[in-house]
């Protein structure tokens, strides 16, 4: 039985100050070896190349959420800081 309660939202921090917000059931395997995973989203990506990926920091903001929880703070978190803007952040959407 699969648990619907076992999402994640994390947070990358990146050298240059600007964040990157998402969710996973298995963080550690959603962010991959040296971040390659993030390849097919080409800011988070480039970043990454530009920083190197242990020099990003990674954190678990909240755990044991459904998946609509989720992806509410999710995007409170991308809106609030508008990691969605270049500028601010490496998000690709909303």
């Amino acid at each position: 039985m699969i648990d619907e309660n076992n999402y994640c939202v994390y947070a990358h921090y990146f050298p240059d100050e600007k964040r990157y917000y998402g969710i996973s059931q298995n963080p550690e395997g959603r962010w991959g070896e040296n971040g390659e995973v993030y390849k097919n989203q080409k800011r988070v990506w480039a970043a990454i190349q530009k920083f190197g990926w242990e020099n990003v920091k990674h954190e678990i903001i909240m755990s044991n959420l459904n998946k609509q929880s989720a992806l509410m703070i999710e995007e409170a978190l991308i809106n609030q800081y508008k990691t969605n803007i270049p500028a601010c952040g490496y998000n690709e959407y909303l």
